[in-house]
């Protein structure tokens, strides 16, 4: 998609912050604030004494609630007390508050609605709701989930051929549409073997 589409549709972010880090928006948080030297400090050792060290090198979409609770139990469970774990719960808050208010979480929820979209047309879509896969054997799961992902990389593959050849979007097209077309095609051939026998 042309960098004036995502635009367009608010999904644009420049390449510098696209893979940004708590630690760097730690940083901007920092100074952006007017504080005292003492308040200052004091958020200093709360970032480097309990967020930076779990948080620093994780990107800011990548903080997932679950993630948050699991540390601040982790803080809790390590002897620190409940107003610290509430302080350092509270500064990585406002640390992902700025990043929100900057607009590249918004980017970053967009990128992640769309895989939550390719794994709604796999599982209910292109496999079908309350279907379970009928291999028993481990290595017989392995080669059917290859097996979907193909097809749906193929379905996905002609959609993308079709929309530039006619000069649409791709991803204005329906995932579902071209599913039973592919299944319209394929009902009229007869099967096959793979062997050639």
């Amino acid at each position: 998609m042309s960098v004036e589409a995502q635009i367009g549709r608010g999904e644009w972010t420049a390449p510098e912050r696209r893979a940004e880090t708590v630690g760097e928006w730690a940083e901007r948080w920092l100074a952006q604030r007017q504080w005292r030297a003492t308040t200052r400090q004091q958020y200093k050792r709360v970032l480097s004494g309990h967020v930076l060290p779990r948080w620093e090198h994780v990107g800011v979409g990548e903080v997932a609630r679950e993630d948050v609770r699991a540390w601040a139990a982790e803080l809790a469970d390590s002897g620190r007390s409940a107003a610290t774990v509430r302080h350092a719960a509270g500064t990585l808050a406002r640390i992902l508050s700025l990043a929100a208010e900057s607009g590249v979480l918004a980017a970053l929820y967009a990128r992640r609605w769309r895989i939550e979209t390719m794994l709604s047309e796999l599982k209910t879509h292109q496999r079908g709701s309350r279907v379970v896969l009928r291999s028993k054997a481990p290595d017989g799961v392995i080669q059917e989930l290859y097996g979907y992902l193909c097809v749906h990389y193929a379905i996905r593959w002609l959609m993308h051929a079709v929309a530039i050849d006619a000069g649409e979007d791709p991803d204005r097209l329906s995932f579902t549409r071209a599913l039973r077309v592919a299944r319209r095609t394929t009902a009229s051939h007869p099967d096959f073997s793979p062997s050639g026998s």
